[in-house]
């Protein structure tokens, strides 16, 4: 069989807005502990388990970070390592490094305090010290899970193309591969779980813990390069119901992680081993469901898409990164400007404001920083992440996004 000829650069229009689903989902879970709703209204149970949007970015990296593998690997081609490492530094490292150090050193928002707590906060290994785990930016716990997804990314993928393949193997070796990385992701949580050392409950949040979610992604990566090749897509996956059947299924996950899988509303918890295999299963089920139509059907048609498609919403997913990164601390910096009571906030005011001043300030940054490093990527993808195109004109860009603002707050 032949195979057609490579999509690496496919565009998915719906993923923007999938980042802001997923960003804003963690700004409501910070608001609702903050607020206090989270353990005084009966609505809890849903505002605690908002941390799914985690998982969804997970199962996003996963997706897009490993497709183009997937085609090169099915073409008999190999994706360089040196530029797949590049783009992902100057995607993830210089809007960190600056918000850490506004945050540190201009709002005192956080402490850092010493210079080996500098190195540390700044490494991307905080995840790995029980003393700074929660130091610093909060939010940014999976950041460091991240870049070690994207220093393993190139290794494994070295791994599957070891020896030739016709396409109908390597396919096949590419979904055994991400078995396997869920099967080791299992394995390593039953195993902390099990023997409990010292800061096990951190442990979860590592690599291995999380990368069944990554796995999760990697084989819709696999599906996706499968149907195009086919040229013929599966009439389920095409079928205009499609997308409600995908969001009603991500619902009754979010459902059952919420109310049935006997998690606490706290923030900090002890994990069973019952309940963490639960809470990662439907996490990851949400995100894959929450996913398919993005990935699936028609990309211009149905309500599912639109909305994701919203001018408002796709400028907050353009600026879901700096969302995620500054939304803790305009939280406590609102709190402190408005001499507010921790815990007895009304939580519609709290995250309406928060989100307000989070994009705008998102979009500042954005321009100023994220743009002119993104740029630098290659020639290839100026200034684009994997799969989503930017507009040229950083007024609109900037203009845009306010707008997201304006609407959203």
């Amino acid at each position: 069989m032949s195979w057609p000829g490579a999509g690496t650069s496919r565009h998915f229009p719906c993923f923007d807005g999938l980042r802001a689903v997923a960003a804003l989902s963690i700004v409501g879970v910070h608001t609702a502990v903050a607020s206090g709703f989270t353990t005084r209204s009966h609505l809890g149970f849903y505002a605690a388990r908002l941390e799914i949007g985690v998982a969804v970015f997970f199962l996003i990296s996963g997706f897009l970070l490993y497709r183009p593998f997937v085609v090169a690997h099915l073409e008999g081609r190999r994706v360089a390592t040196g530029a797949f490492v590049r783009r992902r530094v100057l995607r993830i490292v210089p809007l960190y490094w600056c918000v850490l150090a506004v945050a540190a050193w201009g709002l005192h928002a956080v402490k850092v305090g010493s210079v080996g707590a500098a190195l540390i906060l700044f490494g991307f290994v905080q995840i790995y010290s029980r003393r700074y785990f929660f130091r610093g930016i909060t939010a940014a716990w999976s950041l460091c899970t991240e870049v070690t997804y994207y220093l393993l990314l190139p290794l494994y993928a070295r791994a599957l193309t070891h020896r030739p393949r016709s396409p109908q193997a390597q396919l096949r070796a590419e979904l055994a591969g991400t078995g396997l990385l869920a099967g080791a992701s299992l394995a390593f949580r039953v195993l902390v779980i099990s023997l409990k050392p010292p800061g096990w409950n951190l442990m979860l949040n590592w690599l291995p813990g999380m990368l069944d979610l990554f796995a999760a992604g990697m084989a819709l990566a696999v599906a996706s390069v499968w149907v195009e090749r086919r040229q013929r897509e599966p009439a389920l996956l095409g079928h205009p119901a499609m997308p409600w059947g995908a969001w009603v299924l991500a619902g009754v996950a979010f459902w059952a992680v919420s109310t049935r899988a006997g998690i606490p509303r706290a923030a900090l918890f002890t994990q069973t081993l019952p309940m963490n295999l639960s809470r990662q299963t439907l996490y990851g089920l949400f995100a894959l469901f929450l996913l398919l139509p993005g990935v699936f059907g028609p990309q211009n048609r149905g309500l599912v898409r639109a909305l994701l498609r919203n001018r408002a919403v796709r400028w907050a997913g353009l600026a879901s990164y700096g969302i995620y990164l500054w939304h803790d601390v305009w939280i406590e910096k609102l709190i402190e400007w408005r001499h507010l009571q921790l815990f007895r906030i009304h939580l519609p005011y709290l995250f309406a404001t928060v989100t307000a001043i989070t994009v705008v300030v998102s979009a500042v940054t954005y321009a100023v920083v994220e743009r002119p490093f993104l740029s630098l990527k290659g020639h290839r993808l100026p200034a684009r992440r994997e799969g989503e195109a930017l507009t040229p004109d950083l007024r609109a860009d900037v203009r845009a996004i306010g707008a997201g603002a304006r609407t959203i707050g």
